[in-house]
């Protein structure tokens, strides 16, 4: 076990802190979608949000994807393999550390445009109007939720400029002259 800790490099652990911050970041966005379902944001307003609309799964798909994407680019480069096959699973699995950032963007963005009509009404609505605590709530929830995802998006990108796995460290072997 401390072999295969002292074999992590940066990356790793930068990925694993892309992969908390998303799995956070899904379960307030999963918290949003179920609380803000249908509610009523203001007395006369619109609907926080709608649950069936076709944009609720897409996010979820995307964000389902950038997790595995962010998992594999993770395990992939622990294998260590020679010859054609090494070097192909080295592409792939720097191709899943550039896909999950694009998915995680493609999430934040979705999620922005299914919660913003809710976001608007809760906290920029007309003053007279009498807000529905759960959609303060609810909006609350969402918020946290993009900024975790946001943030995920972000350490996902920092992390693609790292390697995962550390270079083998194999001490050099001077050989001296024959005297």
């Amino acid at each position: 076990m401390m072999n295969f800790l002292k074999k992590q490099a940066l990356g790793a652990y930068i990925t694993l802190g892309a992969i908390v911050t998303t799995i956070v970041g899904l379960i307030l966005y999963g918290v949003t979608v179920n609380w803000g379902d249908q509610m009523q944001t203001a007395n006369g307003g619109e609907l926080y949000l709608i649950a069936s609309d076709p944009i609720f799964g897409t996010i979820t798909t995307l964000g389902v994807f950038s997790v595995i994407f962010l998992v594999l680019g993770l395990c992939i480069p622990q294998f260590k393999l020679q010859g054609i096959v090494g070097k192909v699973l080295e592409v792939v699995g720097f191709v899943f550390r550039l896909l999950a950032p694009v998915f995680l963007i493609l999430t934040f963005v979705g999620f922005i445009n299914g919660t913003l009509t809710g976001l608007g009404w809760t906290f920029f609505s007309n003053e007279e109007l009498a807000i529905n605590p759960g959609a303060v709530w609810t909006g609350h929830v969402n918020i946290a939720g993009l900024v975790f995802v946001l943030l995920s998006a972000i350490i996902a990108i920092v992390a693609s400029f790292f390697k995962v796995v550390k270079d083998d460290e194999a001490p050099a072997v001077e050989e001296k002259p024959a005297e």
